[in-house]
This record gives structure tokens, C-alpha cells and sequence, in this order.
């Protein structure tokens, strides 16, 4: 489990070393190669853990209010990672070219700073076994993609346009928080696996009440009707190589979030 973090650790530390490098060509050639790189180690490690048993943890306990960090690869978890990280590659190849007309721009190294924290974001969430760690990373997801949004920020369409996709994701974050919220005090715990055993024995409003609250707030990620009324407006106006990524990769964390919660119910759980 520690490889597959350590792989995508360093497509954040390649991230955040092409900010130094002057010349946005330079940058599109480092950021093109480290993190192919990170996403082939990504799937070599996954697949790994897949093959040996399926399942994986890694605790990491720290001190303040993060307290115990907890990793976690399922079943679940490797179908999403291996769907990212192959078409984060395959887009990879396009987003080197579609960037080379605007490699005199200093915003590209910025811009594929950004594009890499989504992408490790994307990857990081079905690891993640512990409320507060999904959260952060949720919230790292949809502000990551915020930002692409704004390449071409002269645009008053896509100033429109990403001030709609903000206010529909911080509406679905802000449900989420209120569904963990309600999860956490009714179970007395924010780990994951602790969830499966309230079920067991919650009352009928509990389970429809959290059902409706994560449908709300996973579904406005993945678009679902009829919460999909910022995709045409945020989507179109996202630049041509983070268009394919946030549409057919992102919104599909919201289907993740969906199948995670219904695994949680033992009616579902596999």
C-alpha cells in the first residue's frame, strides 16, 4: 500500500518542482513525462495489491486535529483508480499537444500544476477510509477543477460559467458535510469501515434520511437529473484538454461516492 502512495506522491512532488522551470515549453515536456510516469507506477501498484488479495490499509497517525489518516484499496477502490489513471494517460498525450500554441504563456505551468492536483485528487479518493481525509480531498477535487475552468479567463462565458459550477459544487459539498455529519454522530466514529455496523441497526429514517442526503450530494458531482443543469454551462467553457478529464472522469467520483454508500448498507454490500 505504501508504493501506491509513494506513486502518487510523486506526481505531486513533480507538480510542485515544474514551478520552478522557466520556460512553459520546458514545463509541458517535465509535467508530460512525471506524470506518465506516476500514473504507470499508480497502476503497477494497484494492480499488485488487486492481485493479492484485493484489499489494503494504510494508517498514519499524526498529531492535531487530522489525527489517524487512513488508506484504503477494495475491490471498489481498484476499478476506480485503474478508470483514472488510463484515462488520465490517454489524456495526457492530448493535453501535451493541445498546449504547445500557448507555451509562451506563464500560466500553462500553473495551469498543468493544477491539472496534476485534480488528477492525484481523483486517485487519492477511493483510497481514502476516514470522513475528514474524503472531505479534504473531495473539496481539492472540485476547487482543482475550478481553477482549469478559469484558463481562458478573459472570456465572460467562462467567468459565467465557472461561478455557476462553483456555487452547484460547494451546494453538494456543504449536503455531504451534513450527511457525514449525521453518519459520524449517529455511529460515534468517521472511519469507513465503522459504517457497515450501523446499518445493522439503523431506524428506517436514518437510512432514508442519509440516502437522500448522499444522492443529492454525489449526485450534483455526477450530473444526475436534475442536478445537471451546471454541466452544460461549466463544461463547455473548460479548456479543450481538461474537458475530456473533468467530464469523463470527474463527474464519475460522483457515481463512486453513490456505490460507496450503497456497499455501506448490507442489503448491498458485496
Amino acid at each position: 500500500m505504501i508504493w501506491l502512495i509513494l506513486s502518487i506522491a510523486f506526481i505531486t512532488g513533480a507538480s510542485c518542482l515544474q514551478l520552478f522551470i522557466p520556460k512553459s515549453r520546458t514545463v509541458i515536456q517535465f509535467s508530460s513525462y512525471t506524470t506518465g510516469i506516476g500514473l504507470i507506477l499508480t497502476l503497477i501498484s494497484s494492480t499488485l495489491i488487486y492481485l493479492r488479495g484485493g484489499s489494503s490499509t494504510l494508517i498514519i497517525t499524526l498529531s492535531g486535529f487530522l489525527g489517524k489518516i487512513v488508506f484504503v484499496q477494495t475491490p471498489l477502490s481498484y476499478f476506480f483508480i485503474l478508470f483514472v489513471a488510463t484515462l488520465s494517460l490517454i489524456s495526457l498525450l492530448f493535453s501535451s499537444l493541445y498546449l504547445k500554441p500557448y507555451a509562451n504563456l506563464k500560466r500553462v505551468k500553473y495551469h498543468l500544476f493544477v491539472l496534476q492536483g485534480l488528477t492525484v485528487c481523483m486517485l487519492l479518493l477511493p483510497l481514502t477510509g476516514s470522513v475528514l481525509l474524503f472531505l479534504m480531498v473531495w473539496e481539492g477535487m472540485s476547487m482543482t477543477a475550478f481553477f482549469l475552468l478559469y484558463f481562458n479567463f478573459e472570456s465572460v462565458t467562462v467567468q459565467v460559467g465557472g461561478k455557476i459550477y462553483f456555487i452547484f459544487m460547494h451546494i453538494g459539498f456543504f449536503i455531504l458535510v451534513v450527511a457525514f455529519s449525521l453518519l459520524t454522530f449517529w455511529c460515534g466514529s468517521s472511519d469507513f469501515s465503522s459504517y457497515l455496523g450501523f446499518f445493522l441497526h439503523a431506524t428506517l429514517f436514518q437510512s432514508s434520511l442519509l440516502f437522500l442526503l448522499f444522492l443529492l450530494g454525489f449526485g450534483t458531482k455526477a450530473g444526475i437529473f436534475p442536478l445537471y443543469v451546471w454541466l452544460p454551462k461549466a463544461h463547455v467553457v473548460a479548456p479543450g484538454n481538461a474537458s475530456p478529464i473533468m467530464s469523463g472522469i470527474m463527474i464519475k467520483m460522483g457515481i463512486y461516492g453513490i456505490v460507496m454508500f450503497l456497499l455501506m448498507i448490507p442489503t448491498f454490500s458485496l
